[in-house]
């Protein structure tokens, strides 16, 4: 019920363990184990982005069948997950936070969403929550930072909601861990994900956030335990979330403390 993490999934394996691989037509292999998603690399050499089918035989050997490659034949046990990794040297709390230039009439906590601009990064559902909790008594603030194809239509959908005082698009940033501490809150509503970099970077600076319940984000965002989750494409889900991580703020602190200790100890 994580929903779909990826995009061109071209087929899937149960192997006999009950875990999941999946193949993609561009992203390469990825395996589904215990409620976490990874990006998988062989150990001697690449298998391709493009995988058409995968099959398992009866001595526990994968099977891959690739867009260029032809068959490829892997052990599992050949097979290396590497978790992402995070500089928690350069992501810390301790440090400076970004300045943002907004109205000065425009107060309220500031939440902040980060990354390439598109659609299924759910822009749009951001700009409906902060509707929404305007109407009912938190007004926010909001910092887009990124750039993509999506922008003109997100600027659309701010304009329509009212928020142009509220919103600013800051562009592409070098300063992230900057701009990370100075958020009351980092918003990840995306439709379909695999494993965030920037969720591991908020938690590692003790940043809180609020993200959508798909693919490989609740394996970094765990509910009640290291941040908030909501459903996705749920303008009204992720208003309720994001009011609980600004109004519930002990609850709030003790998971920004967890996340932290997460990324140093896995990532």
């Amino acid at each position: 019920d994580n929903g779909a993490p990826l995009e061109g999934v071209t087929t899937i394996l149960e192997d006999k363990s009950g875990v999941l691989w999946i193949g993609t037509s561009g992203q390469g292999l990825f395996r589904f184990r215990d409620g976490v998603f990874t990006t998988l690399m062989r150990k001697e050499g690449m298998v391709s982005n493009w995988i058409l089918a995968l099959y398992e035989d009866n001595a526990g050997t994968l099977w891959i069948g690739t867009n260029g490659e032809g068959l490829n034949r892997i052990a599992k046990d050949r097979i290396t997950a590497i978790p992402t990794g995070v500089d928690v040297v350069k992501f810390t709390p301790d440090g400076p936070g970004a300045s943002f230039e907004l109205p000065p009439e425009a107060t309220g906590p500031l939440v902040g969403i980060i990354g390439v601009i598109r659609h299924a990064k759910g822009h749009g559902f951001l700009f409906e929550a902060m509707k929404q909790l305007a109407e009912n008594g938190l007004p926010l603030r909001c910092v887009v930072v990124g750039e993509g194809p999506y922008r003109v239509y997100a600027e659309q959908r701010m304009r329509e909601l009212g928020l142009s005082g509220r919103v600013l698009f800051a562009g592409q940033r070098e300063d992230v861990p900057a701009v990370l501490r100075a958020l009351n809150v980092l918003a990840i509503p995306s439709l379909h994900e695999a494993i965030p970099q920037v969720g591991l970077q908020a938690l590692a600076i003790k940043t809180p956030v609020v993200a959508s319940k798909v693919g490989g984000i609740p394996s970094i965002i765990r509910s009640g335990e290291t941040g908030r989750l909501c459903a996705p494409g749920d303008a009204a889900s992720l208003a309720a979330a994001l009011r609980e991580a600004l109004t519930d703020l002990a609850t709030t602190h003790a998971m920004c403390e967890r996340g932290r200790e997460l990324v140093v100890r896995e990532h």
